[in-house]
């Protein structure tokens, strides 16, 4: 089966038609979302669906350029941040009442920047028979960044207090397409966006604003993704008091409404 994706240098992800209806054992519709690998010279991440015929798959094996990297249960148990809270619900389940679900994802790291992958997917049965291979699918690393903008030279300070919101929207205004901001931000002005916070306070009033969207005058944005420790409050949520503890012994932090005046 030929595989599709890039062409060329091309940075981006790919997306593969499924064939549901083929009545048989292979993952469907084998992609790579858009924000998994936008801003990562590192890792890839890939998703399927499930087979038309799925009744006595219980795992789904990744191969990368051709060999086996690991299953999807093994890497999920790795790489998944819900991952344990499922594991403790099963553990809760003594009677085995509710069926155990399968894992339709998977996370290839230790990638080499600017570099091209092929992937598919096998399905495995409770025998340990695998499936034949799914469409397989190219994607390539971003580059790696070396256009650095510091936002600490804006004035940005990373105490969990201050309010950065001015000095992190005049590093991005200096950032070029596809340039890199301070803290591992990776920042674009054309979609998609990333803003990795590590630590830093965005707002705790309503303007001024990184992102307006879905607002009166404001322009409207797609594939956005917010990560890190940092803290964002645009009529959000906002960190105020001491965590708590939720059931696997991970700390759960406690938020409280944001505000919309000045």
């Amino acid at each position: 089966m030929s595989p599709v994706g890039l062409s060329g240098n091309t940075f981006g992800s790919v997306n593969i038609k499924a064939t549901f209806g083929t009545n048989n054992d292979v993952p469907q519709n084998t992609c790579v979302p858009v924000l998994s690998c936008a801003d990562s010279c590192a890792s890839i991440s890939i998703v399927w669906n499930k087979p038309d015929n799925y009744a006595d798959v219980v795992d789904y094996n990744v191969y990368m350029n051709g060999k086996n990297i690991g299953s999807a249960s093994a890497n999920n148990a790795i790489n998944s941040v819900v991952y344990p809270y499922i594991k403790h619900f099963y553990a809760d389940d003594t009677t085995n009442f509710h069926n155990t679900i399968t894992y339709h994802n998977f996370k290839a790291t230790g990638l080499s920047p600017n570099t091209a992958y092929t992937f598919y997917v096998t399905s495995v049965h409770s025998s340990g028979k695998e499936s034949a291979a799914s469409v397989s699918i190219v994607q390539q690393t971003a580059p790696t960044f070396t256009n650095i903008v510091k936002i600490t030279a804006s004035g940005a300070v990373g105490d969990g207090s201050t309010v950065n919101t001015k000095a992190i929207q005049q590093a991005i205004d200096t950032c070029s397409s596809k340039s890199q901001s301070a803290y591992g931000c990776k920042v674009w002005k054309k979609e998609p966006h990333c803003y990795d916070l590590l630590n830093l306070l965005i707002s705790t009033k309503y303007q001024p604003s990184l992102v307006t969207a879905q607002y009166k005058g404001s322009s409207s944005y797609s594939d956005i993704r917010i990560t890190g420790e940092g803290t964002i409050d645009g009529n959000g949520w906002i960190k105020n008091s001491a965590d708590v503890t939720d059931e696997v012994g991970n700390k759960l932090p406690y938020y409280a409404h944001g505000s919309t005046t000045a």
